[in-house]
């Protein structure tokens, strides 16, 4: 009895983010391994998509959007690195320095273009905030009858207004390679822009016109090492293909939210907390989901472990960092409204 308590309190005491509820949506195996083990070194895409994300946080800024130029992109990934290094340093590796070397004046050249592209469209703006913070609460039954209150919490890339006072919510992607036609599709399927719409109309009784799928192309050269070729020498290269082609490395596509779309989220995604939280109380096993250990972006980061129980690339989270993954909230927010 204890112990269901105590489980209780923790469901209800920490907001859990969209990370670990689309986890738990895909293999609940999956999401114990990422409450339990931390992965050593570091993830390029995903280092890469936090890089960028970070310093569009810190090239918006509330109030009327200015002109992005190159002395604002410097600054804001030199901040971007800086926080990537201060987050796990300890867990990047020998690589980490190598890394940031090489991609520091990519970025900066993707990000002068990506303000060179969208400024007349971007300027007409009004910034509302960046990583702006929504969130609900669901009061659910579990399975075994136990009444449960789950607080979630998620984070807007970035809420615009037009001059009309209509509202953009807008979701920033960083990727390879993509298809529209899969994109567009998708986008009516998306869960996390679906849950950041219903908790925008839920909490501020704001309602987007739009939704706003900004996606910023990762530059597919590389740094010619036979060649001697340097960092500032690629990011030269990137920043010439960038000008003679910027619709490749930049497109957008909007979506328009519609109250009925809500309606039928709020349904599902009641019903989808209800698991998780009966989950979380030990009520439902941890399995795993054999159909999502390979998907089509690769396979899952926690193969190693399922498959023959390997956690050399992997160590045991400590208490305080388990908590740090049960707790979505991030401490650091600095620019939200």
């Amino acid at each position: 009895m204890v112990n269901i308590l105590k489980k209780i309190e923790e469901v209800e005491s920490y907001p859990v983010s969209f990370s670990l509820l689309s986890d738990f949506g895909e293999c609940k195996q999956k999401a114990q391994h990422h409450i339990d083990w931390k992965h050593k070194g570091f993830n390029y895409y995903l280092s890469y998509g936090s890089i960028i994300g970070v310093a569009l946080e810190h090239l918006f800024k509330r109030g009327k959007v200015k002109a992005i130029t190159p002395a604002k992109v410097r600054k804001a990934v030199d901040i971007a690195f800086e926080k990537w290094f201060e987050d796990d340093n300890n867990d990047k590796g020998a690589d980490a320095q190598q890394f940031a070397e090489w991609i520091a004046g990519v970025a900066e050249a993707l990000l002068i273009g990506y303000g060179k592209h969208w400024r007349r469209d971007d300027t007409a703006l009004t910034c509302v905030a960046m990583e702006y913070p929504v969130e609900s609460t669901f009061r659910v039954e579990t399975y075994l009858g136990r009444e449960v209150n789950v607080p979630i919490i998620g984070y807007i890339d970035g809420l615009f207004k037009k001059k009309s006072g209509a509202h953009i919510m807008r979701e920033t992607k960083t990727k390879g390679r993509w298809s529209e036609e899969e994109l567009l599709d998708q986008l009516d399927f998306d869960f996390q822009i679906q849950m950041y719409c219903y908790f925008l109309f839920k909490q501020y009784k704001i309602k987007p016109k739009t939704v706003e799928y900004d996606v910023i192309r990762r530059p597919q050269l590389r740094l010619n090492i036979s060649k001697g070729e340097t960092p500032e020498e690629l990011a030269e290269r990137v920043a010439e293909d960038i000008s003679a082609r910027p619709d490749f490395y930049y497109a957008r596509y909007d979506v328009p939210v519609d109250r009925d779309w809500l309606d039928s989220f709020e349904h599902d995604f009641k019903q989808f907390i209800t698991d998780y939280a009966s989950w979380r109380l030990g009520e439902i096993a941890t399995f795993k989901n054999r159909m999502r250990c390979f998907g089509r972006y690769g396979p899952c980061d926690f193969i190693p472990i399922c498959a023959r129980g390997d956690t050399l690339k992997f160590r045991k989270r400590n208490k305080k960092e388990r908590q740090k993954v049960l707790d979505g909230r991030r401490k650091d927010n600095t620019n939200n409204a």
